[in-house]
């Protein structure tokens, strides 16, 4: 191996670490937790029917997203819910989009934060999330104080449904549950342009990813 063969590999080296680096900065700053900043669909685990189905489901998404309302993923705690979700932001960010993972409640949160401080009005906190090219809501099955509270949750799918833009939503609850929380409309919607994908085996938390 001469001297410009050797130059060549530790340039390639460095870009691909440059790469590397970049990507993990893009997913801090999309908010996935660090738990799952390791994950991709490559390695979800996919032995059963059910997992196919969620796996080739998140793949169909990331194709045409341009034209789908998004995906509701619903079930147990510990069966990759979460995985999938992080696997399709970081797929996101490699095509140059942008993306944003959070839960229900510090959606709510932030809102209401706008109302006791200077500085981003209620207006402009929502169009943080109506903007992105793609928002993922965990933890949908958490009941929600208020009318108002869920009022602002629709509100937001709604602006993204509106301005043709994709939303995830991640839950524990069934879809008749989460139907009474954000509305009949919203979930035909995903039906219709969309996916709804039911995680209904056990828990494989603790096994290799």
């Amino acid at each position: 191996m001469d001297r410009q063969d050797e130059i060549k590999i530790k340039q390639d080296e460095i870009a691909a670490k440059e790469r590397q680096k970049q990507a993990i900065t893009g997913l801090h700053n999309a908010m996935v937790a660090p738990r799952f900043i390791d994950r991709s669909l490559g390695s979800y685990l996919a032995e059963n029917a059910g997992q196919k189905k969620a796996l080739s489901d998140a793949r169909w998404f990331i194709e045409n997203a341009a034209q789908s309302v998004g995906l509701i993923f619903l079930g147990n705690n510990g069966t990759g819910k979460n995985h999938l979700a992080a696997g399709i932001v970081k797929e996101f960010l490699t095509r140059g989009k942008t993306a944003l993972m959070t839960e229900a409640v510090k959606v709510v949160r932030k809102i209401k934060e706008s109302w006791r401080r200077e500085g981003q009005t209620e207006s402009e906190v929502i169009e943080v999330y109506t903007k992105i090219d793609l928002l993922v809501i965990d933890e949908c099955g958490v009941q929600f104080g208020s009318d108002t509270e869920r009022m602002y949750l629709t509100e937001i799918i709604n602006d993204r449904y509106n301005a043709c833009l994709s939303t995830i939503l991640i839950g524990n609850l069934t879809i008749e549950k989460l139907t009474q929380v954000i509305g009949e409309r919203v979930i035909d919607r995903f039906r219709e342009g969309g996916k709804v994908t039911l995680f209904d085996w056990t828990s494989y938390r603790g096994q290799k990813k």
